[in-house]
């Protein structure tokens, strides 16, 4: 009963987030990395894929910290664990440097290397791996996409 509970509650959360940080848009994400998710994202016979491998992804990560949470509490387990990790592309823009915008970045994702994707004059990209609840609460000038399969295909991979 309790994994359901909070289930519920990280929905919540998640949909509540979802509103804030809907995540990049699959013309933004073809602009910072060249891959053949716009190809396979067009054989898809879902209305809008690219929300809704999107919104997966977030599920999937929020729902697998959530169980790993309640797996440490069943167990009674004192220890610290480390929460799952997931790659995640977060973006940013402004008046600010590219390092300038790393370093907020890397505070932001403590725990986790951050490996430069896109840098620009409008824009910076950087490619994390993190626990969803860190990615979720991202500050709002960061754009948080999760890095799911499809993305991961280098252009020119598929026939």
């Amino acid at each position: 009963m309790r994994l359901s509970i909070k289930l519920a509650v990280l929905a919540a959360l998640y949909s509540n987030a979802q509103g804030k940080r809907p995540g990049l848009s699959l013309s933004d994400y073809n602009t910072i990395l060249s891959t053949d998710a716009s190809r396979i994202i067009k054989k898809s016979t879902v209305e809008d894929p690219w929300k809704t491998l999107t919104d997966d992804e977030w599920e999937r990560s929020v729902e697998t910290e959530s169980r790993h949470r309640e797996g440490l509490r069943a167990s009674n387990n004192k220890k610290k664990s480390t929460s799952p990790r997931f790659p995640f592309v977060v973006c940013s823009s402004g008046a600010c440097t590219g390092n300038k915008i790393r370093k907020r970045v890397e505070s932001h994702f403590v725990s986790s290397v951050v490996h430069v994707l896109h840098n620009s004059e409008d824009k910076s990209c950087f490619l994390v791996s993190a626990p969803a609840g860190v990615a979720i609460s991202a500050p709002e000038d960061m754009t948080v996409q999760p890095h799911f399969a499809e993305m991961k295909m280098a252009k020119g991979m598929l026939q």
